[in-house]
């Protein structure tokens, strides 16, 4: 007599790959910024390190002032700052999207533009450009409107 039952399927083995060694890294924090590199601080040891082309000198300058760490290379050589924090980020079609609780902004001027309006802040001045120009503000409009030059 037959059985009716199926044979069990025997599961094959995938052979186990290693894992990618990795070159040995360092993760350090900047001291202070040179004209060559940076003075970095690796557990309790100090050491100058040369810096990689392709990380940008005002990022290090901010790791050095925020104590963000630095990655560095097997050479000893800064090759990037790890993110402690979120950062504003353009989206793919070019767009920047913040939900913030506040921004402050500090610039010697400061220009914003579409293709029909600008608004442009430099020193004590706001020059508007734009076909509309809209106020909600009634009772501050009334104040300032002694006060406007208009062209």
């Amino acid at each position: 007599m037959r059985s009716s039952a199926k044979p069990k399927r025997v599961a094959r083995r995938t052979p186990r790959t290693q894992p990618q060694q990795c070159p040995s890294m360092a993760i350090a924090r900047v001291v202070a910024r040179e004209e060559r590199g940076a003075r970095v601080r690796v557990g309790a040891e100090e050491r100058f390190a040369t810096v990689d082309a392709a990380v940008d000198p005002a990022l290090l300058d901010e790791a050095a002032r925020t104590g963000a760490p630095v990655v560095l290379d097997e050479q000893g050589v800064v090759v990037g700052v790890l993110a402690v924090r979120r950062t504003l980020a353009l989206e793919p079609d070019g767009a920047l999207d913040a939900t913030l609780p506040r921004i402050r902004l500090q610039a010697e001027e400061v220009i914003l533009k579409t293709r029909a309006a600008l608004v442009h802040l430099r020193g004590n001045e706001l020059e508007l450009h734009a076909t509309n120009l809209l106020c909600r503000a009634r009772e501050v409009a009334k104040i300032l409107g002694r006060a406007l030059k208009l062209n």
